[in-house]
């Protein structure tokens, strides 16, 4: 399915774009582990491993968001909060950051 013509342009290409749905592509037809009864005995442990490498990636990176300032200000945080209420409360418009490599001593 992941390299079927019919879904995919250019499928045999490494392309992770290709399933972001704000392309329009066939998000469905994407499916690592499969579903329901048959589903890969793996996919839990895989799951996990994932979240340990980003993990033990992202411990290598400093993070500072930069608000410009003119949001509400969030007393004992320092910082500016830009929310819209939709069914969660979330980031309006994500977290502007700047990311550097973290400098060991």
């Amino acid at each position: 399915m992941h390299r079927e013509e019919a879904l995919w342009e250019n499928p045999a290409e490494f392309n992770p774009d290709r399933w972001s749905a704000l392309r329009g592509g066939a998000v469905e037809a994407w499916q690592p582990f499969s579903r329901g009864p048959q589903r890969c005995i793996g996919s839990e442990l895989s799951m996990v491993e994932a979240r340990v490498v980003a993990v033990m990636t992202l411990r290598w990176y400093d993070f500072r968001t930069v608000f410009s300032g003119d949001g509400p200000s969030i007393p004992g945080f320092g910082e500016r909060a830009y929310q819209e209420l939709k069914l969660t409360a979330k980031p309006k418009d994500g977290i502007p950051m700047i990311v550097k490599l973290h400098t060991h001593a």
